[in-house]
């Protein structure tokens, strides 16, 4: 496990104003971040930390009327989730595929004043948390891969191109699946965090599945970023084996969180590789959106 210095070395102080001040349900705490800190990896040291149940459910509207759940986890297991996937970033951002967006790592700098940022991203037209960690390089990385596919689509050479993503990505990503992966990454001096985060998602949502270990399934919670990191991640081994397959086509693959752009000068081709996809991810617990 990490040293209490490095604990609070994580939990710094400027992601600590960032969820006091941008969470959904703001909590307020007599202690300073030091005491909540010291008090928390005591816990967790202790083996008495436990995920408490969210302390309530955003209802999002996601489009045409279909709505989604986002939790509002506590202040302390906010921590503790940032904490694991900060401590295993370097493992967790290491197998980056080439014409992949969206794996930004969780250590860009937070800003006290984000007035200006959040108004940008508002008028943006696609869903982007301004609660993020980092969302300054969300909106960047997406304008990368907007930016990307326009220009290969300017080349000319690639016209033909099928646009999908993943039904339900995020509930439907398989922990047993994303823990070995992680621990075959990650060296061993890691284990006690990879434990800490994997109880931390077999049973945050209590709520719904009461004392059941969750066995699918990441929180989209109003703090995503660290969700966004381990499903980024847990895509990389199906980016890297459709990624060759377009190469042996002479076609194009891009992604950009579970949205994907296959690029091609053939029909056939294309629907080709969108098979091969579609069976490359339903080995993992995953299904293409049929409304694509």
């Amino acid at each position: 496990m990490k040293s209490e210095q490095e604990f609070k070395k994580i939990i710094s102080s400027g992601f600590w104003r960032h969820i006091s001040r941008y969470s959904f349900i703001p909590e307020k705490h007599k202690n300073t971040r030091n005491d909540f800190c010291n008090n928390l990896y005591r816990d967790i040291i202790n083996k008495k930390y436990h995920p408490n149940i969210p302390k309530d459910y955003v209802i999002n509207n996601k489009h045409n009327g279909v709505t989604r759940l986002i939790p509002v986890l506590t202040k302390k297991d906010t921590c503790v989730y940032y904490f694991c996937v900060k401590a295993l970033e370097d493992f967790l951002s290491e197998g980056y595929v080439d014409c992949t967006f969206g794996g930004f790592r969780l250590n860009g700098k937070i800003k006290e004043k984000e007035d200006d940022l959040f108004n940008e991203i508002n008028e943006a037209p696609y869903s982007v948390s301004p609660f993020s960690y980092n969302p300054s390089a969300w909106v960047g990385a997406w304008t990368d891969f907007q930016k990307k596919a326009y220009a290969i689509s300017r080349e000319g050479v690639l016209s033909y191109f099928i646009i999908f993503d993943i039904a339900n990505f995020y509930d439907s990503i398989n922990l047993i699946l994303l823990e070995n992966k992680i621990r075959n990454s990650a060296d061993k001096t890691s284990s006690e965090v990879v434990d800490l985060l994997f109880y931390f998602l077999k049973y945050w949502d209590r709520e719904l599945s009461f004392y059941a270990p969750r066995t699918t399934g990441i929180p989209m919670d109003d703090f995503g970023d660290s969700s966004r990191l381990l499903a980024n991640f847990f895509l990389q081994d199906y980016d890297k084996k459709i990624h060759n397959y377009c190469e042996l086509n002479n076609s194009k693959y891009l992604r950009y969180a579970d949205d994907q752009i296959i690029l091609s000068s053939d029909k056939n081709v294309a629907e080709k590789i969108l098979r091969f996809g579609s069976i490359e991810l339903s080995k993992m617990g995953l299904n293409i959106n049929v409304e694509f």
